[in-house]
């Protein structure tokens, strides 16, 4: 029922106990199901071996983006997507996302003060959605070029937004603004490193200029059996906030290369 089509399935096993963990996760939403298991197999080399291989056959780029394997369990749930050199504004001025720690402040869409929650890293494979995207400057009003996986959402606002989606704003995945020029892809071998900012409610802030939005976390706080599983586990769990859906139109990937057409022009 995700409003998505594309999604991310996890395997956590232990080779000692046989417990583990599948979890599907869709992609820029708030799907995300887990089921524990029990008896896992442990996945010996050739078998890693033969599932790489797999990604060889022709037929399977069509519906595979990637395969990973990592050592030791793997959180799921909410993942950062910028860039360690992320300038975002606070009071103090611009400052990169990589060295910011909770207690620090942001500023919001609305020209407020935020308190930050949390600032999580994640080390990812630098494929499919994780695949880090080149925004350009000067296009949607970048004063610097920003990097950031694909599907990191811009929040873009004004009169030709109105205009053409009879809405204040509208929510663009980096991904689909890829078009050589408002965006590039920016392909980097193996593994990157992604950080993002929880904010209490899910509010928007400013990276060069450009509204980025936060940490989406939803109620996963309520569902203990998934919570446990994620990168929020370090947190409280009851001292977490809680994040209403959206209801800003996410564009689909020909609306936003014409939106960012439209700005060019």
């Amino acid at each position: 029922m995700a409003r998505t089509d594309s999604f991310r399935l996890t395997l956590n096993w232990d080779s000692l106990t046989g417990d583990g963990l599948l979890s599907i996760e869709h992609l820029g939403d708030d799907a995300l199901f887990t089921s524990e298991l029990t008896g896992c197999i442990a996945m010996y080399g050739a078998l890693i071996l033969g599932a790489l291989s797999e990604m060889r056959v022709a037929d399977a780029h069509k519906e595979l983006d990637y395969i990973g394997f990592h050592q030791g369990p793997l959180s799921v749930g909410p993942t950062p997507t910028l860039d360690y050199h992320t300038p975002v504004l606070t009071a103090q001025g611009y400052r990169k996302i990589g060295i910011m720690k909770p207690g620090d402040t942001v500023i919001s869409a609305s020209g407020d003060i935020i308190p930050v929650l949390g600032v999580f890293k994640k080390v990812t494979p630098a494929f499919g959605s994780y695949a880090p995207v080149r925004l350009r400057a000067p296009y949607f009003g970048l004063q610097s070029d920003l990097v950031m996986a694909g599907t990191q959402r811009l929040i873009v606002g004004g009169s030709d937004v109105e205009y053409t989606f009879g809405c204040d704003e509208v929510l663009i995945p980096a991904q689909h603004l890829i078009n050589g020029t408002a965006a590039i892809a920016k392909p980097v071998g193996g593994t990157t490193t992604y950080y993002q900012l929880l904010l209490p409610e899910n509010e928007a802030f400013v990276a060069s200029e450009l509204l980025l939005e936060s940490l989406f976390i939803e109620r996963l706080r309520r569902r203990k059996a998934i919570f446990k599983h994620t990168s929020l586990s370090a947190l409280p769990r009851n001292l977490l906030p809680e994040h209403a859906a959206t209801a800003s139109q996410v564009l689909r990937p020909y609306e936003a290369i014409t939106l960012a057409a439209m700005r060019a022009a």
